[in-house]
Formats: structure tokens, sequence, C-alpha cells
């Protein structure tokens, strides 16, 4: 009698057609408490007015949170589909790092062109035309590099912003079919006896899915 409110023994018998999903397992309410931060971290961090130089902390954000996911004491990630949102971490760590990069450089470019155009409006070279000629040619270039480094940097933009969509996806399907089971109890007896005998019922299982 004690197996007929097991979970097992609930979707074995009552729910013969159902399949738990990719990970298999159900979620603790540490493991859903983190994910469900990730994923408002990762939507946070799409927001359409977010400046370029504040991305590489939304994904450092991200990424940390990923982290504390596997590490938290206590929290058994066995049986999940780690493996994709570990992958989409890695590739979030990538373009952040590429993003760093490009701004790191941007920002040593504007204080070489500054430095240049002063040099350019000094009076040494308005007095030595050869010097001006390789300042403008240094100019040229300094901006020329800008430019690309600036095509960089919105690339990879957009491919941290490609990221963050994933992983809220990537999570939003881990939490639906973790909820699957359960909806699929209140599909079966919400219409059926009276309302306090279908919120026992409905506590009950529950009570057993999540614990």
């Amino acid at each position: 009698m004690k197996d007929i409110g097991s979970v097992n023994y609930i979707r074995i018998h009552l729910f013969p057609d159902y399949t738990a999903g990719q990970h298999g397992g159900t979620l603790q309410p540490p493991q859903r408490k983190s994910l469900v931060n990730i994923k408002s971290l990762a939507t946070q961090a799409t927001v359409e007015n977010t400046e370029l130089a504040d991305l590489p902390q939304r994904a450092s954000d991200v990424d940390t949170a990923v982290k504390q996911l596997f590490a938290e004491a206590g929290t058994n990630t066995d049986g999940l589909p780690l493996r994709d949102l570990l992958a989409l971490d890695e590739a979030l760590q990538r373009h952040h790092s590429a993003l760093v990069d490009n701004l790191a450089k941007l920002q040593q470019l504007d204080t070489d062109i500054a430095n240049a155009e002063h040099e350019l409006d000094g009076e040494e070279a308005a007095a030595d035309p050869a010097k001006k000629n390789r300042i403008e040619q240094l100019l040229s270039r300094l901006h020329n590099e800008q430019a690309a480094r600036l095509e960089g940097a919105s690339a990879n933009r957009d491919a941290l912003r490609t990221q963050f969509s994933r992983i809220q996806e990537t999570i939003a399907r881990i939490l639906n079919e973790d909820t699957s089971l359960p909806s699929a109890c209140v599909r079966c007896f919400g219409s059926r006896g009276s309302p306090s005998h279908r919120f026992l019922l409905h506590s009950v299982l529950l009570y057993q899915l999540l614990c």
C-alpha cells in the first residue's frame, strides 16, 4: 500500500503515456531556484537598451550563476540536461572574452587617437611636413582599426544576445518538462470529485513530486 502514493506508482500506473523529458529526473527546490535565477539574469541581459559596455558584466553574472548551480552544496544535478546548459555557458564565456578584448582595445585606440590628434595640432607637425604626414598616416591606421574593432564588438554583442536567448529557452524547457507531470495530474483529476477532495489530491500529488 505504501507504494501507491509513490512518484513511480503515479507515473507508471496513472500516467503510462507520460515521459519525463530529456533529463528524466525531478528538480529539487534549490535547483529550480537556481535555474529561475539564471533565466532571470539572461532575460535582463537581452534588454534592448543594454549598453555595450555593460554586457561583459551581464555575461559574468550569468556565468557565475551557472557555476553556482553545479557548485552548491546539496544540489544534485545528476540526470538533468546539464551538458546543454554547460555548452551554452562555455560559448557565452568565449563571446564574453572576445567582447572584453575588443572593448579594451577600443579604449586604448581612443587614447592613441587623441594623442595623435593633439600631436598633429602641435607646432612641430605644422613646421615639419614629413612629420605631419607620418601622424596623418598613423591616424588613418588607428581609425581603420577602430572601425574594425567596433564591428567586432557589435558582432560579439549579437552573439552574446543569442547565447542569452538560448540559455533562456533551454531553462524554460527544463522547467516545463519538470512541471509536465503535475500538470497532467491536474488535468486528470481537476474535474472529478468534490472541491475539497480535488484540493487534497492535488496537494498530495504535488508534495510527492516536489519532495
